[in-house]
């Protein structure tokens, strides 16, 4: 009887370290993996992800300026600036943005500035995600001369479109008569923008991609 204990307790010493072995092994992985997690990152047009501190915006001027190179201090404390023209996604204080290739046009809907995507032509663009789906919603942004407030206006894409639209006008909210003969093929959004039961951008893109995605 005294023989089989022992043997227990000697299973369980063995069974004991065992699992401390595979957590000491596991817990840099896990710790780095919640590190990635958390951290803001670049996507390179290679298809590598670089994970770490990202900063595109030079705040030590007297008014804030865009960086010409991004800069991100990885995980590991190294410093890097990357062109802009190698990156094709990054975040930095957890909003995301995706580079786009943009000539600006006034050709369509009603002489209202379009953003149509050149990818030899265009010039390059990060635009901001607000949400994603059937329609997409994201922001242009940019900085006057001399100031630090960052201006944005309103972008849409359908996903079967080449070209953003421009969706609002400053404090004039919405373009109604704009959205109306965009979403052409959805009768149903016509009619609820006409009546102004929908009068955001929120709005909008969470009625189009609930009730008129295909």
């Amino acid at each position: 009887m005294q023989r089989l204990k022992s043997q227990r307790i000697h299973w369980l010493t063995n069974k004991n370290f065992l699992l401390l072995l595979v957590g000491i092994i596991t817990f840099p992985f896990t710790v780095n993996s919640q590190a990635k997690s958390n951290a803001d990152f670049v996507v390179l047009h290679t298809g590598d992800t670089l994970f770490g501190k990202v900063s595109h915006i030079n705040t030590s001027g007297v008014s804030d300026t865009y960086y010409k190179k991004i800069r991100l201090t990885e995980l590991n404390g190294k410093r890097r600036k990357i062109s802009r023209k190698k990156i094709c996604a990054f975040r930095s204080n957890n909003m995301h943005y995706e580079a786009f290739l943009l000539k600006e046009t006034t050709r369509i809907f009603r002489f209202n500035t379009t953003y149509s995507i050149e990818n030899k032509k265009g010039k390059r663009y990060f635009l901001k995600v607000i949400s994603k789906g059937e329609l997409s919603h994201y922001q242009l942004e940019w900085m006057e001369q001399g100031s630090s407030n960052i201006q944005s206006m309103d972008l849409l894409i359908k996903t079967k479109d080449h070209f953003f639209i421009r969706a609002t006008q400053g404090i004039m909210g919405i373009k109604s008569a704009i959205l109306i003969e965009y979403f052409a093929d959805c009768p149903s959004i016509q009619s609820e923008i006409s009546k102004k039961k929908l009068s955001t951008i929120h709005e909008i893109t969470n009625y189009y991609n609930r009730v008129c995605k295909s």
